[in-house]
């Protein structure tokens, strides 16, 4: 607010002196009051609800239906036209705009850093933002820096179908460990949680596409970024990971150096290119999807303690009559997403620990891989959480109906 900064004789008070000087060389002494007036009710009204300047990357973000996205310096500049074609007495050269501009720049400059903007009390979903603390569906407000919306709304009566419950158990093997993982990594994912430092390898004969698709699904495919290893040596692609919270990784045909995929995985720092060079933080979770796993991972020292390696079965063709070649085609299908998220933010707090030490947790998926039937789990862990009856759960766990 340029109120708070000026006297009334327009002297700087804490403002810096380059602001100052742009005002000054800008605006003319005889008609400084009322123009500086305009421009004040310009940037309350107009540009500090709308936009905001990353000093890091040298660029502009837009405030448009709850999400901030990347502007342009022609965005800007279009909206101070707007506010100068109405004085007359002021003439619009294109020196003119330029001094605004880089006057705004540093009036609405920031560090933009997603990890403290998409926090873990706060879910943007497409129906409004869940605070998690009170489970409060609040409005978006320009307020919150969120850079996407999750693909699915929140809905804390929502169940899931018997077809979509099928699918995880066909898929996990009944396996209570391997359901506890996956349900660990998307809560962790959702609420963009990278405390643990850990990333999802996942192998075996399933369609692992099938569950990228499904992870893009509820993060957007605004939040998620698929990257081979060798576009992780290029710093213009690592652009993509900023404001991500998942990177999908499937293409090993890569030696390159690991260090930034290993920085990535850790949360440390790593450097992109947009406009300029600069560093920043990354926050997103690594998803690993492949038939084997791939000696290029699984013999870097640096990893073992964490990537969680997890094998996963084939669903069977069809579940329940339905087929699964166009599993997530099925709307069906889709409408289970909100419940399922239920089920994930359900997720008992002592589910976590498992992730506090990688090393021992793959060791005991590896004595998980023979179970016998008492270790096995079956509708009734989904209980309160599918879109039928108590008896017919049990009716369905007495059928072995997987």
């Amino acid at each position: 607010m340029i109120k708070t900064f000026f006297t009334n004789s327009y002297k700087p008070i804490g403002m810096d002196s380059f602001i100052i000087t742009i005002f000054n060389r800008t605006f003319s002494t005889t008609s400084k009051k009322k123009e500086l007036i305009i421009i004040e009710n310009y940037l309350l009204k107009d540009l500090q609800d709308h936009f905001f300047f990353n000093k890091k990357s040298k660029q502009w973000y837009e405030f448009n239906n709850g999400i901030w996205s990347n502007s342009h310096d022609i965005a800007v500049r279009g909206k101070i036209l707007t506010s100068l074609d109405a004085l007359d007495s002021i003439k619009i050269t294109a020196s003119l705009l330029d001094k605004i501009e880089k006057c705004l720049r540093l009036l609405l400059a920031g560090d933009i850093d997603k990890k403290n903007v998409n926090g873990e009390k706060f879910l943007p979903f497409q129906n409004g933002v869940l605070n998690l603390n009170t489970h409060e569906l609040l409005p978006y407000s320009n307020n919150q820096r969120f850079f996407y919306k999750y693909g699915v709304s929140y809905d804390p009566k929502a169940k899931m179908s018997i077809y979509f419950v099928a699918w995880l158990l066909q898929m996990s093997q009944r396996n209570l460990l391997y359901l506890n993982i996956i349900r660990n990594f998307v809560y962790l994912l959702i609420t963009n949680n990278n405390s643990f430092k850990t990333a999802l390898y996942l192998y075996g004969p399933t369609d692992t596409y099938t569950f990228e698709e499904f992870l893009r699904s509820i993060l957007s495919r605004e939040g998620t970024a698929s990257l081979g290893l060798s576009l992780l040596n290029d710093e213009l692609y690592r652009f993509r990971l900023i404001h991500s919270s998942l990177l999908i990784i499937s293409d090993f045909n890569s030696k390159k150096n690991l260090s930034v995929l290993n920085n990535i995985i850790k949360s440390k720092t790593i450097t992109t290119r947009r406009n300029c060079n600069f560093e920043f933080q990354p926050s997103c979770l690594v998803l690993f999807t492949n038939n084997q796993i791939w000696p290029i991972i699984s013999t870097v020292p640096e990893f073992s303690d964490h990537i969680i390696y997890l094998p996963l079965n084939k669903p069977k063709n069809f579940i329940f009559g339905l087929s699964t070649l166009d599993f997530f085609g099925n709307k069906t299908l889709f409408d289970s997403f909100p419940g399922f998220i239920n089920w994930v933010l359900a997720n008992p707090s002592d589910n976590l620990k498992l992730f506090e030490d990688i090393g021992k947790l793959n060791k005991r998926i590896d004595s998980n891989k023979i179970l016998n039937n008492n270790s096995l789990v079956n509708f009734n862990y989904f209980s309160g959480f599918l879109d039928i009856s108590q008896e017919e759960i049990d009716l369905l766990d007495n059928l072995d109906a997987y």
